[in-house]
C-alpha cells in the first residue's frame, strides 16, 4: 500500500516539476523559438508546447480536435536535396501516415522573401475529416515545416488567422 500510495504522489510531482523546469529554460515560446532559429507571432490566446520535434501552438478545441499550428525544427538540406524533392517525398508518404487522405492544392510561394511551397490535404482520424495545409520553407541552404491543421468544417474560418500569424514568420 505505501509503495501505491508513493508513486501515485510521485507521478504528479515528477511531471509538475518537469513543467516548471521547462517554463523556467523557456518561459515564453518566443525564447523556445529563437533558440530554434526562428521567429513568429502566434495567435492571441493560443496555448503552446514543445512536441519534441518543434513546437506546437493550439487553439479552439472543437468535436474533440484542437485547431493548431506546428513548427519543425529546420535542418540543413543534404547535398542534392531541394525543397521541392523534399516536398515530393512528403507528399509520395502521405499514403503511409493516413490510410484516406485527398491532396486539394500544391502551390508555390514566398513567406517573408523566401522560397516556399505548400499543399493542402484532407484525411479521416476515424470519422473526423481533417483538412491540414504543410508549409516547407528554404533559407540560406536550411528547411523547415509549418502545418496548420483544423477539422475540415472549420478550415476556412480559421486560415486567415494562420495566414496572418505567419507574416511574422522569420528563420533567424
Amino acid at each position: 500500500m505505501k509503495k501505491q500510495l508513493l508513486i501515485v504522489i510521485l507521478i504528479p510531482v515528477l511531471i509538475i516539476a518537469g513543467l516548471l523546469i521547462f517554463h523556467m529554460i523557456y518561459p515564453s515560446y518566443k525564447d523556445k523559438m529563437s533558440s530554434m532559429g526562428y521567429n513568429y507571432e502566434a495567435p492571441d490566446d493560443w496555448g503552446w508546447s514543445d512536441d519534441g520535434d518543434g513546437i506546437v501552438f493550439w487553439g479552439p478545441k472543437i468535436k474533440g480536435n484542437w485547431i493548431y499550428i506546428g513548427f519543425t525544427e529546420k535542418f540543413l538540406l543534404e547535398e542534392g536535396d531541394t525543397l521541392n524533392s523534399e516536398i515530393n517525398n512528403i507528399i509520395e508518404n502521405l499514403n503511409v501516415s493516413f490510410t484516406n487522405y485527398t491532396l486539394i492544392t500544391r502551390n508555390y510561394r514566398e513567406i517573408n522573401g523566401m522560397n516556399a511551397q505548400e499543399f493542402v490535404y484532407t484525411y479521416f482520424d476515424n470519422s473526423t475529416k481533417l483538412k491540414l495545409k504543410q508549409i516547407g520553407i528554404e533559407k540560406n541552404g536550411y528547411i523547415m515545416g509549418i502545418t496548420y491543421s483544423s477539422i475540415a468544417s472549420e478550415y476556412d474560418k480559421y486560415e486567415p488567422l494562420f495566414e496572418e500569424s505567419l507574416n511574422s514568420f522569420k528563420i533567424n
